[in-house]
């Protein structure tokens, strides 16, 4: 009889544990990005600035306009992996995969230059204010793009090497994400055009590419070889579009792992409730 409960008690515990691992593994992980202010300035305010609640795809910007510095002496450079060489600076707009500590990365102003960026439709249209920021003169400062409601950036980042002698400007181009469907009335007063997220609306979508090098670019320009820019249809990026393909690729196998890892707990406890049931019946038949 003592053996029969012992047996009783842990299949209830064994049942448990199933039920209360079910949804903790069928939950998707979710990262947390931390960025570090460092020695020479606060961020937000603060020693550092959290990210958290990221999916796998999601994307970090880091805006240089949240640190301040605390000695005019230095200047911020961008982000870099906490534990790498203070020289090797990051993108400032990157997709989260896993977990990660980053910290703003300094330089020490010897040879200052100022560089502007610019936010702007493919028409030239100002759609942000610009932004202004200093460094030094060889520098190759890296800048994420500034999200802007209903627009795509050609690039998420631009990067160029700084120089005296040229104006050191970094123009972020934006395409407008079209939608076969016009804005509801009660919606269109406010200005915004197109409305992306109307149900049943079909929208075209630009697919930036991860960095742009002003260098590389503005020397296929004076070669007469840049590529024309589109007037009226933009294309996808192909190699973003195949990136987005591979990403959803592991999405999909993400997803196909966790629903196996479903089934087979709903199984083993399918299973345990049998042999519980069954049990339960013998006991009860032996007694009457």
């Amino acid at each position: 009889m003592k053996n029969n409960r012992r047996i009783i008690i842990l299949l209830v515990a064994l049942l448990m544990v199933a039920v209360v691992a079910l949804p903790v593994f069928a939950a998707e992980y979710l990262y947390k990005v931390t960025i570090y202010a460092g020695n020479m300035g606060t961020i937000d305010g603060g020693s550092s600035k959290v990210f958290t609640d990221l999916k796998p795809g999601d994307r970090v910007e880091f805006d240089p306009d949240s640190v301040t510095l605390t000695d005019p002496d230095y200047y911020v450079k961008g982000i870099r992996e906490s534990g790498r060489d203070n020289s090797e600076v990051g993108l400032s707009s990157f997709e989260v995969t896993r977990d990660m500590d980053l910290v703003v990365a300094y330089g020490i102003l010897g040879d200052p230059v100022e560089y502007t960026t610019k936010y702007q439709d493919k028409d030239g249209k100002e759609l942000e204010s610009d932004g202004s920021y200093v460094g030094n003169a060889g520098d190759k400062p890296v800048i994420a793009f500034k999200y802007i409601e209903g627009y795509q950036p050609q690039y998420y980042n631009l990067t160029g090497t700084l120089a005296k002698d040229k104006k050191n400007v970094f123009t972020f181009v934006y395409y407008k994400i079209e939608t076969d469907e016009e804005e509801t009335s009660g919606s269109s007063s406010s200005g915004n055009g197109t409305n992306p997220s109307a149900a049943g609306a079909n929208t075209s979508l630009y697919v930036p590419f991860e960095l742009g090098d002003l260098d590389v670019l503005e020397a296929a320009e004076d070669n007469a070889e840049a590529p024309a820019a589109p007037e009226t249809e933009v294309k996808e990026n192909p190699a973003s579009a195949s990136t987005y393909a591979v990403r959803s690729r592991e999405r999909q196998e993400s997803l196909t792992k966790q629903l196996i890892l479903v089934i087979s707990l709903g199984v083993v406890s399918l299973a345990l409730i049998t042999v519980l049931i069954v049990y339960a019946v013998r006991t009860y038949k032996r007694k009457a």
